[in-house]
């Protein structure tokens, strides 16, 4: 029996996993043999943190405690443990557009967990479709990694140009592997993005002086062809003339291939001596 007020302070160690019904308790003369409730509950957060240990911490209020043999006493905890009821993390990724230009074209990766986790979450991606990596596209990493407390990361899908006319090529970006985030798995479908093409199969032909003018004396002139594309094989184009009796030309065909085809070509125009 105290010979006057004991009050005893209740404290969770961890508020964001634990919180108590009362802060404190008095007891005294009259009510020191009866005992007093304090309930301890769980406090919900949309965090994966799984089991969390911590403690409730009882002690003697010193400062508002009279009775000195009780104000001497030392604090005592007890110990609580909290289950969590989210589910494991799922994450997925997505795309800031569906489609993109081959020359500087480029879109935002975002690597999301629909859950907070207490520790990283590391996420590797793969590619895969019609586009060729490194050739047609480049990713900045293809290993990432979500902080703890965090539920995102980007990287970006960068268009590599070449001189090639394709068709529109796709990419597929997947999640390969996910670990740590508290248990994280794979969620959603590939992400896919579409390269659009900015090349011609064709070729430019020119005229010195913009037009070709010849003579039976011998006077010529010379038609300049390149390619506008890079052809995938070799290109023979036919050289002829629509009047063999007044003009012929140097060479019957121009040989374009995958290492010359941006080096302009040329057929000299000659004219065609005639007695008439």
């Amino acid at each position: 029996e105290p010979t006057s007020n004991v009050v005893v302070d209740l404290t969770a160690s961890d508020s964001t996993e634990a919180v108590v019904s009362k802060s404190s308790l008095t007891f005294n003369a009259s009510n020191w043999n009866q005992a007093q409730t304090v309930t301890v509950s769980g406090v919900d957060d949309p965090i994966r943190d799984e089991l969390v240990n911590s403690e409730v911490v009882v002690a003697i209020n010193k400062s508002d405690t009279a009775d000195t043999k009780y104000a001497a006493l030392s604090s005592k905890s007890v110990s609580v443990s909290t289950s969590d009821d989210e589910a494991n993390p799922l994450v997925s990724v997505a795309t800031s557009a569906n489609s993109m230009e081959e020359s500087g074209g480029q879109v935002t990766l975002t690597l999301g967990q629909d859950v907070v986790a207490v520790s990283d979450t590391t996420v590797t991606l793969s590619t895969s479709g019609t586009a060729t990596l490194n050739a047609d596209y480049s990713v900045s990493s293809t290993s990432l990694t979500i902080p703890a407390g965090s539920l995102e990361v980007t990287t970006t899908l960068q268009a590599v140009s070449d001189n090639i006319d394709e068709a529109v090529e796709k990419v597929a970006v997947s999640i390969s592997s996910v670990s740590g985030g508290n248990g994280a798995k794979v969620s959603g479908n590939p992400a896919e993005v579409s390269i659009n093409d900015d090349d011609d199969s064709a070729f430019t032909v020119v005229a010195s002086g913009d037009s070709t003018i010849v003579s039976e004396s011998g006077e010529t002139d010379t038609i300049t062809v390149v390619m506008k594309s890079q052809p995938t094989g070799k290109v023979v184009l036919s050289t002829t003339v629509s009047d063999a009796t007044e003009a012929r030309l140097s060479t019957s065909a121009l040989t374009f291939t995958s290492s010359n085809w941006n080096k302009a070509q040329t057929a000299r125009d000659l004219g065609v001596d005639q007695l008439t």
